[in-house]
C-alpha cells in the first residue's frame, strides 16, 4: 500500500470513529484534532485524540482536558493546574495552590518531559565514554574493565527547558531546576558502582547502586535561604537486595526527591526545594538550574541514558505573584509549552460548563506516551 493510500485509510477510519463517537453521545467519547504547539511535546499539531466525558466526576489536577476558550469559543487542549476555590499562583517554574506547591507525583523518567534518550554512539557523544576509558561492544553498550577507578561524567550542559518532539530535540533557553535521569547498566564486580547526581545550586543529591545490590541515597550538601545554615551531608536511605544489572532513576521535582530501581520507587522524600530563593554567592539562574552527572567505578557496562525535566510554568497577567482566586465552579488551565500557549494566564478562569471532557488517549499517531516518550 502506498503512503497516500495509507493516509486515506487512516483519515477514513478516523471519520468513521468520529461518526460513532458523536452517535453514542458525549458520555462516551469523540475525536479531536490538535492544533498549535501549546501542548508540545505531549501533543503535537495534527495528532488525533479521544475526548471522554466526565460523567459524574470532576476534572482532576494535572489531567488534560478539551474545552471552549473564553472569548474565542475555539476548542483547545490544556492541562488542569488549579481547582475550584483555590488561590492559584505561578512562582518560579511551578504552580502554587493556596500557598503550597501543587506537587505532581513522579515515579520514573516516563513521567517527565523527554530531553534525551541515548545509547550507542549517542551515549558516547553525550558523556564522553571513549575518552573516559570505556570500550564499545558489538551490542552498542560501553564497558570499563575491572578495577578501574571512579570517573565522573557530567552532562555537557545544565538543564534548560528544551524537549524531544517525536525524537527531534527542540532547544530551550530557560534554566530548569526540576529534572531527573535514568541509567540502564550492568555491574561486573561487587566493588563496582554507578552513582547518579542531581545538583541545583548548593543542593546536591546522589543515588548509588553497587555490585552487591546495595542502594544508598545521600544529600551531599544543602543550600539554604540567604543567611541560613547549610545542611550537613546525610545518608537519606539505604537498602539491599537489588540485582547488578538494573536501571537507576534519580529526580528532584516540586520539592520531592525520588529514587527508583527497575521501575520501583525506593525513596520519595520532601527535600524542601520548592520555594524559589536566592542562594548566597550564586546568581539566581545557577541556584535554580539542575546539573546532572553519572559517576562510575569498577567494571561497569552502560547501556542507555534517558533525561527528562518537569513541566515549566511561566507567570502571566493572571495568577502571578499576587495570586488569583478561582470560583466554586472554575478551573485554571495551562499549556505545557508556555511560550506558545494562550491559557488561563491570559484569559483567567475557565468555567466547568466550557470543559467538554478529558483526553482519553491518542488515536493517531500511536506509539507515544502522555509526555511524549516513545512507547516500547
Amino acid at each position: 500500500m502506498t503512503r497516500a493510500r495509507r493516509r486515506c485509510a487512516v483519515v477514513a477510519a478516523l471519520l468513521l470513529l468520529a461518526l460513532v463517537g458523536w452517535a453514542l453521545g458525549p458520555a462516551t467519547w469523540r475525536p479531536h484534532r490538535v492544533r498549535g504547539t501549546s501542548m508540545e511535546p505531549a501533543l503535537v499539531e495534527g495528532d488525533w485524540i479521544r475526548i471522554r466525558g466526565f460523567g459524574d466526576a470532576a476534572p482532576r489536577r494535572h489531567e488534560l482536558v478539551v474545552f471552549r476558550e473564553p472569548g474565542s469559543g475555539r476548542l483547545a487542549v490544556k492541562r488542569v493546574a488549579g481547582l475550584p476555590g483555590e488561590v492559584v499562583q505561578v512562582l518560579g517554574e511551578d504552580v502554587w495552590a493556596d500557598g503550597r506547591p501543587a506537587v505532581r507525583e513522579v515515579a520514573g523518567v516516563l513521567d517527565l518531559v523527554p530531553q534525551a534518550d541515548v545509547r550507542g554512539a549517542a551515549l558516547d557523544a553525550l558523556l564522553g565514554l571513549a575518552a573516559a576509558g570505556f570500550e564499545r561492544g558489538p551490542d552498542g553498550a560501553w564497558t570499563r574493565p575491572a578495577g578501574a577507578g571512579p570517573v565522573r561524567l557530567p552532562l555537557p550542559e545544565p538543564v534548560r527547558d528544551g524537549y524531544l518532539r517525536r525524537g527531534e530535540f527542540v532547544p530551550g533557553a530557560r534554566p530548569v531546576r526540576d529534572a531527573g535521569l535514568e541509567l540502564r547498566f550492568a555491574l561486573g564486580e561487587p566493588a563496582a558502582a554507578v552513582v547518579l547526581h542531581h545538583q541545583a545550586g548548593r543542593d546536591h543529591f546522589t543515588a548509588a547502586l553497587d555490585g552487591s545490590g546495595r542502594l544508598r541515597v545521600r544529600r551531599v550538601s544543602g543550600g539554604a535561604a540567604v543567611g541560613g545554615p547549610e545542611a550537613a551531608p546525610a545518608l537519606l536511605h539505604e537498602e539491599s537486595g537489588h540485582v547488578a544489572a538494573a536501571s537507576l532513576f534519580l529526580a528532584v521535582v516540586d520539592g520531592e526527591l525520588v529514587v527508583a530501581v527497575d521501575g520501583r520507587v525506593a525513596l520519595r522524600a520532601s527535600v524542601g526545594l520548592a520555594e524559589p530563593r536566592q542562594v548566597v554567592g550564586l546568581p539566581l539562574d545557577q541556584a535554580t538550574q539542575a546539573v546532572l552527572a553519572v559517576e562510575v567505578a569498577g567494571a561497569a557496562t552502560l547501556q542507555r541514558l534517558r533525561v527528562g525535566r518537569d513541566l515549566v510554568r511561566i507567570a502571566g497577567t493572571v495568577g502571578g505573584a499576587t495570586g488569583f482566586r478561582l470560583g466554586p465552579d472554575e478551573y485554571f488551565l495551562l499549556g505545557d509549552h508556555p511560550e506558545t500557549s494562550r491559557d488561563s494566564r491570559h484569559y483567567g478562569a475557565v468555567e466547568r460548563g466550557r470543559i467538554l471532557g478529558r483526553v482519553g488517549g491518542r488515536l493517531w499517531p500511536r506509539g507515544w506516551n502522555a509526555f511524549g516518550w516513545p512507547l516500547e
